[in-house]
């Protein structure tokens, strides 16, 4: 192992020589990439997070739409939703008295 990581450190120390960075150099952008990668993957996490809740919240509504009706105790008169529960509701197999 130590084999490995001693070759790993000659081959960057070969490229910051040729590429003319200092150590310091390059454990500053090194810093800088990391910050960088740091911040989109949080940007990411903070979308991906309002956007989960916004679809919940879609998905919540349209599946009961008298939601606003649950905790109502007043009578329906002059509520915004009394058609949305005036609407008849068929069976679609009625059963017979025969």
């Amino acid at each position: 192992m130590d084999r490995v990581s001693d070759t790993l450190y000659d081959f960057i120390s070969l490229v910051l020589i040729i590429l003319r960075i200092s150590d310091r150099e390059f454990i500053y952008l090194i810093n800088q990439y990391l910050i960088k990668m740091l911040q989109i993957i949080l940007a990411i996490l903070i979308v991906l997070t309002a956007l989960s809740f916004a679809v919940y919240r879609i998905v919540k509504y349209f599946k009961n739409p008298l939601h606003e009706c649950e905790d109502c105790e007043l009578g329906c008169g002059g509520c915004s939703l009394k058609e949305l529960k005036n609407i008849p509701t068929f069976d679609i197999n009625p059963k017979s008295n025969n």
